[in-house]
């Protein structure tokens, strides 16, 4: 008896575990079969007050993002539901955030959201908006960020049925991609090359027939050959002076010679020789009888 009464208490024991089993593992965290509305919406307060998947917007404007975790398997529990979201970090016009949805007894589903927006931009995600809406938060409780966009956050158990769902929510900013600076590139100093002088070019001479004697000229490459110019006229170099190039020769006169002319004959007045002797003699007499007369001597 006793040991019909072990057996059946083994049996209602493993019964138990068996059901227990199945029915954690059947617990789903999916979208409602209904299929009133998707796992993962998205809302711009800025155009509607309506959640939409896709979602519209603009640089400078704030996306919420709202994730429905509803267990639609009948007298289940998701034990320990967990949520997280991938923000992409690139630069475009249009974004896709993914969402992944599990429980320690329900497999993960995975839900995306799309945000377009028409200029070239980036999402950026906003800390201190993550919240969880559900039995014992309904005002909201709040998430770790770290956790919605890193491993995943802990919202707790989820029974069936839409009164036990949870909602959890955040939001992410569109921003503008800031323009590069560009990089100025050093650039060398050039080595001045020196410039070689130029050499002036000769004036041309004017080509034609030299001008002959008293022709204008501005050189003397304007005067037939042997002239030269001379103060604006061809002249001879011999003498510039003269107008018609032809140097006047004269015979100088020769200067006089002293003393070769013929002297002049001069008119005799007077005596001879023998009269000045015989003057001389007398008048030397005189003076003797003179001198003897007053003893001179």
């Amino acid at each position: 008896m006793k040991k019909t009464i072990k057996l059946l208490t083994s049996f209602l024991i493993s019964a138990l575990f068996f059901f227990t089993f199945i029915s954690s593992t059947s617990a789903q965290v999916f979208h409602p079969t209904d299929g009133s509305y998707d796992i993962f919406v998205g809302n711009n307060p800025s155009i509607s007050s309506g959640f939409v998947d896709p979602v519209g917007g603009s640089i400078g404007q704030r996306i919420q993002g709202r994730i429905t975790l509803w267990n639609t398997q009948p007298d289940t529990t998701a034990q320990y539901a967990k949520v997280r979201i991938e923000i992409p970090s690139i630069t475009g016009t249009s974004f896709t955030i993914v969402t992944h949805i599990w429980a320690d007894n329900a497999p993960e589903v995975t839900d995306t959201l799309t945000i377009n927006v028409g200029t070239n931009s980036k999402l950026i995600y906003a800390p201190g908006h993550a919240s969880v809406f559900m039995p014992g938060c309904l005002s909201g409780c709040p998430l770790t960020d770290s956790a919605l966009i890193g491993s995943g956050v802990t919202v707790g158990g989820i029974s069936t049925g839409g009164s036990n769902s949870a909602q959890v929510t955040f939001k992410v900013d569109i921003s503008s991609v800031p323009t590069p600076t560009p990089t100025s590139t050093p650039t060398s100093t050039p080595t001045s090359t020196p410039e070689n002088t130029p050499t002036p070019t000769p004036t041309p001479v004017p080509s034609g027939t030299p001008n002959f004697c008293g022709g204008t000229c501005g050189s003397n490459n304007n005067c037939q050959g042997g002239l030269f110019c001379y103060q604006g006229y061809c002249r001879n170099p011999s003498c510039p002076g003269e107008s018609s190039c032809g140097c006047q020769t004269s015979t100088p006169t020769p200067p006089p010679v002293l003393g070769a002319s013929t002297p002049p004959n001069l008119p005799k007045t007077g005596a001879d020789d023998l009269g000045v002797l015989a003057g001389l003699f007398a008048i030397g007499a005189g003076g003797f009888a003179i001198f003897r007369k007053f003893r001179l001597i």
